[in-house]
Formats: C-alpha cells, sequence, structure tokens
C-alpha cells in the first residue's frame, strides 16, 4: 500500500522547519502557470524537472477527528481535544501544529495571537453563503452531431497575497461533492522559489529533491495570521471550529498560558494583559 504524503516538520529555536512532499498525490499538487490568476497546470514532478514557474498547491488542514484513523499529530493529548462544529472530538493538525510550536518558541506572541481570534469573533459574512452556484445558459453545442443543451457553472476563486512572503493562500468555491451547494475550499500555494532550498528543487525531479524545506519564522506570523483569517471566512462552521482551535492553543501553550482566562466571553483581551503585565511584571 502507497505511503500517503504528509507534512513533517523540526521545532528549531527561531523558526519551525517544515518539509513538504515534491508530489502530485494527497494533499500536494505540483503545478504551473505564468500569472498567480490563472488556473494551474498539474504535473508529475517524479518524472519532469521542477522549473521556476512551478510552485506547489497544499490543501494544508487544521484539525484530524479522534477515532481510530486519526492523523498522526503531536498535539494528540486530552488537553488539545476540542469539540468541531459537526459535534465530532478533534485534535488540532498541521497548520495547528505550527502555530503552536510558533507560540512555544514565542515567536508568536500571545498578544497577536489574540488579536487574531478578535479578528475572527468579529466576521459575520461567510463565503459558502455569499458565493452559490451561478449558472449561466450559452448556446447549443453540437458535438458528434449530437445537440447539446450548453451552460456553465460559476464558480469564483480568491487569492490573498501576504506582504510578508511569496506565501499564497488561494480559496476555490468547489460543488459539494456528496451533498448540495458549494464549499469553500482553501489551499496554501508555495513558489519553487520561496522553498529555503530551492536551489536544490529547481531543474530537478522530485526523486533528486524529494522535499521542499519552509522556515516558518518570524518573517511568516502574518502569513499564518492570513491563513487562520481565511479559513475562518469560509464557513459558519470553520469560524467555529478556528476559534475552537486557538483557544485549546493558547490553553496547551506554557508560552500563552494566560489564554485560558482571557478567552472567557466578554472580556476584555487587551486590557486583561495589560493588567496582568503591570501586576507580575511580566516584560
Amino acid at each position: 500500500m502507497a505511503t500517503i504524503p504528509k507534512m513533517k516538520y523540526v521545532v528549531k529555536e527561531e523558526y519551525i522547519e517544515v518539509q513538504l512532499p515534491l508530489t502530485s498525490r494527497g494533499k500536494f499538487r505540483c503545478k504551473k502557470r505564468k500569472d498567480i490568476q490563472e488556473f494551474g497546470e498539474g504535473f508529475a514532478p517524479k518524472s519532469n524537472p521542477i522549473t521556476s514557474d512551478s510552485y506547489l498547491e497544499w490543501q494544508i488542514g487544521y484539525d484530524t477527528v479522534i477515532s481510530e484513523y486519526e492523523r498522526a499529530t503531536r498535539l494528540n493529548k486530552n488537553k488539545f481535544k476540542f469539540t468541531g462544529a459537526n459535534g465530532k472530538q478533534k485534535h488540532p493538525y498541521e497548520l495547528s501544529e505550527i502555530t503552536y510550536y510558533m507560540c512555544e518558541k514565542g515567536i508568536i506572541s500571545k498578544e497577536e495571537l489574540m488579536d487574531v481570534y478578535n479578528q475572527i469573533n468579529g466576521i459575520k459574512k461567510y463565503l459558502q453563503d455569499l458565493y452559490p452556484i451561478n449558472v449561466v445558459k450559452e448556446k447549443d453545442s453540437d458535438i458528434n452531431k449530437i445537440r447539446f443543451l450548453t451552460s456553465s457553472t460559476r464558480l469564483p476563486t480568491f487569492i490573498r497575497k501576504n506582504k510578508d512572503s511569496k506565501l499564497l493562500v488561494e480559496i476555490m468555491i468547489q460543488k459539494q461533492q456528496y451533498a448540495t451547494g458549494v464549499q469553500p475550499m482553501l489551499y496554501l500555494d508555495i513558489p519553487v522559489n520561496a522553498f529555503s532550498n530551492s536551489e536544490d528543487i529547481i531543474n530537478k525531479t522530485s526523486s533528486e529533491t524529494p522535499y521542499g524545506i519552509v522556515h516558518f519564522d518570524s518573517s511568516l506570523k502574518e502569513t499564518i495570521f492570513n491563513i487562520w483569517i481565511c479559513f475562518s471566512m469560509c464557513s459558519e462552521s470553520h469560524n467555529h471550529d478556528v476559534k475552537e482551535i486557538l483557544k485549546v492553543l493558547g490553553n496547551g501553550s506554557t508560552y500563552v498560558e494566560s489564554f485560558r482566562l482571557t478567552f472567557k466571553e466578554g472580556k476584555n483581551m487587551r486590557n486583561y494583559i495589560k493588567t496582568i503585565t503591570e501586576k507580575t511584571n511580566i516584560t
């Protein structure tokens, strides 16, 4: 049975080193495009060189359902458990792990994570509701002497450029596979020249260089925040889950230990932190 490609990471003092498989399997797709608003063309990196116009599309996740099939996560202790909008018990995963260890190492401060939570808590409009399926009738088509009624389905894509990095957050509105309506799918797009080992990747195949490496340090904090905010805009369920994750990440972190009190509804988080800091002389 083939191994499912997955993220690997090493926690360093000043950054989280994330290793991503350069593949077109599972949650990863190697693609090419000349403009960021074009549709990326996938290719097989094992047999085709990865050129400078390539990027890795990562369907990054943030949680895993607690079960016998649970995905491997280091945040699988009870203190990280939360209830998702679908009522299932979950553990933080992937993006959550990166965020947690950035907090542990002091790369992300408690105030910054609280600011993100506050911004997400104020979001009330969701892409899933704003962009239903839009069908446009077109001229009938004759194909192989068979006439078809023709229409096209318009499903928008949203791309968020990050000021601090070359990484892009891409949200595609897609038709639900097993239900009616649409579902926003979020991807993190990493241009090949954004990898720290890009010189070992460009013009080589993934057989020669199987992983791309990203150092999530202080220069990528805004990118992390943008991913969380964009996730929370996808749907009301996403918004719920993101807020629950940020709570448990705060409660579980030794560096952000004051979260367990400040996340209570109705608290003014900034004033609380300021008061605690003044009383205890924390810097």
